[in-house]
């Protein structure tokens, strides 16, 4: 794989990772959310709005929506606040700066919060309260967040001596993870979907066939791309599972994987050579890139946050009902 599609996996994955943030704790996290909506008392107030942002009415089910972030009980409601500030920030710099998503985009955003909804429903979860539109509003903010840390960011230099001891700190281990190795992995949250993805393999069903009967999309790849190895690092795969993927011989099929972002099954595509140190190299330096200029844009976002709070005033009667 060479640096630039290493790159855009990389880009693809931050992309989905950013969408997807509300949900990539599995179940346990749908718990949360329905504990954290339950704290809000979602129906003990009427008022219409939380805040007003630059003199404009902020509706309350948008409050109710940022919830879904939260990540303790106990803060469900600052988190909540939080997570709208931000928003409405990553809006007004975006719209300053001339920046705002493709019809296409949109199209494929509000395609995925009809999904969310559905996805929620399953847990007892009802998001009926926002429309589909805003809520994939709300999540197309984080998409323009994206968008704002490649402006923001693009004068960015390494620090050639910091890169190089963080190189050297990798041992063999973390470095084989930057190999070429491919996979292919059935993916779902769904115990049944993943028995019977089983059962169907032990009959000697094609892979393949399997993939497309009982595989969802937690990537944003097409049903027929390959996976690198440490893409599903990424998403949950341990490390001592990733290395006994790299054991296997080409065409192997594994057990199932239980991960935080759902059940895998996974088979060896490629045969694996050790990596060069020009191919360590090219690889980790995406992966610093990226890191570097997250704790760069992170730093500017709460700036701006911090200055936007000068045109919030907060509805304090709703926030103290919820």
């Amino acid at each position: 794989m060479s640096a630039k599609r290493a790159k855009i996996r990389e880009e693809k994955r931050k992309r989905k990772q950013r969408q997807m943030m509300w949900i990539t704790g599995g179940a346990a996290a749908v718990v949360l959310v329905v504990i954290a909506l339950a704290l809000l008392g979602l129906n003990s107030y009427n008022q219409s709005y939380i805040m007003t942002f630059e003199g404009k009415k902020i509706s309350i089910n948008d409050f109710k929506f940022c919830a879904i972030f939260a990540t303790s009980e106990e803060t469900v409601k600052e988190e909540s606040l939080q997570q709208l500030i931000t928003f409405l920030t990553v809006d007004k710099i975006a719209r300053e700066n001339g920046l705002e998503l493709t019809d296409e985009e949109k199209e494929e955003i509000l395609s995925y919060s009809v999904g969310l909804k559905s996805y929620y429903m399953q847990y007892g979860m009802d998001l009926s309260f926002i429309s589909d539109q805003r809520m994939a509003e709300l999540i197309g903010y984080s998409d323009l967040m994206i968008q704002l840390q490649d402006k923001f960011t693009e004068g960015y230099v390494v620090d050639e001596s910091d890169y190089s001891r963080r190189l050297a700190d990798y041992t063999y281990n973390e470095r084989v993870e930057y190999t070429d190795m491919q996979v292919r992995a059935i993916i779902s949250y769904e115990e049944d979907a993943i028995e019977n993805a089983r059962l169907d393999l032990e009959m000697d069903v094609d892979f393949d066939e399997v993939l497309r009967r009982y595989s969802g999309d937690l990537y944003g790849l097409e049903e027929d791309d390959d996976v690198p190895v440490n893409l599903l690092r990424n998403y949950g795969l341990s490390k001592e599972d990733a290395e006994s993927v790299l054991e296997m011989e080409p065409g192997t099929v594994t057990g199932v994987f239980e991960t935080d972002f759902g059940m895998y099954v996974i088979m060896r595509v490629e045969s694996v050579e050790e990596p060069t140190e020009e191919h360590i190299d090219e690889m980790f330096r995406v992966i610093y890139v990226a890191e570097k200029k997250d704790a760069m844009f992170d730093e500017i976002l709460r700036g701006w946050v911090e200055e936007a709070k000068r045109f919030i005033t907060v509805n304090e009667r709703a926030y103290d009902a919820a």
